[in-house]
């Protein structure tokens, strides 16, 4: 049985845009379920980033932080800063918007979490991305880490509902 890294996104859908508590018990539920076996985890960078909204996302983050909020270690952010590199313009060049996000946000540290555990990342990201917007599934694919989004998830775990 696999451990899986949420992003920021997945939490978001969980909370309320995609797949809310009260529309959608079992998929919660499930995911519960997996929170107590010790499947789901994500970096402090995905709390941090949905504490500052303060909604039903950071709530459902918040009530299971002990099981699922790693604190990382060095490697963890060795790795994300490999990958910050990656993307970092050259001093004086200015940095586009989307690159701007991805380096100040939670994603390195996803793709850090999830290969320093050999955890699977779960993201809502498309697939696409290039240097100048980069997304999680492209990098994690050129880095052989395995990535999935909430419902290949589900199809990977053979659930129903």
């Amino acid at each position: 049985m696999g451990v899986y890294v949420f992003d920021t996104n997945v939490i978001i859908s969980l909370g309320w845009q995609s797949y809310p508590a009260d529309r959608f018990p079992r998929v919660h539920a499930w995911v519960d379920s997996m929170v107590e076996l010790g499947r789901v985890i994500t970096p402090t960078e995905v709390r941090r980033e949905l504490e500052k909204h303060q909604n039903e996302a950071f709530a459902w983050l918040k009530s299971r932080e002990a099981r699922v909020v790693q604190p990382h270690d060095v490697n963890v952010q060795l790795y994300a800063r490999s990958v910050i590199r990656e993307f970092e313009p050259p001093e004086g060049v200015e940095i586009p918007e989307r690159v701007r996000k991805f380096i100040f946000g939670a994603d390195p540290f996803v793709l850090g979490l999830a290969y320093v555990t050999g955890a699977t990342i779960v993201t809502n990201e498309t697939k696409g991305g290039g240097p100048a917007n980069p997304k999680i599934p492209m990098i994690a694919a050129a880095r052989k880490i395995e990535s999935l989004n909430f419902f290949e998830l589900m199809e990977k775990e053979g659930v129903t509902f």
